[in-house]
């Protein structure tokens, strides 16, 4: 379904748009620009990956990264 390097670049957005704050899968795809399905299929993988968590707020889901997975990309990006 998805090329192996459309994941790691998908995913690669996906973390950067967490960077910051927890987001819904809506708010995920219009900053990504990304479809609400392919949006939540790497979502999953990277829930069952350990990468991010999902909260429920109501009845909406916001996903939000990991700390350690925060920190590791605050990193990686202030060494550039």
């Amino acid at each position: 379904m998805f090329d192996e390097l459309g994941d790691k670049r998908s995913r690669n957005k996906v973390i950067v748009c967490l960077q910051e704050e927890a987001k819904d899968i809506d708010k995920i795809g219009k900053q990504i620009r990304l479809d609400r399905t392919s949006v939540f299929y790497h979502l999953k993988q990277m829930q069952k990956e350990g990468i991010v968590i999902k909260k429920f707020v109501g009845k909406r889901a916001y996903f939000g990264l990991i700390n350690k997975y925060r920190k590791e990309v605050s990193s990686n990006s202030s060494h550039k």
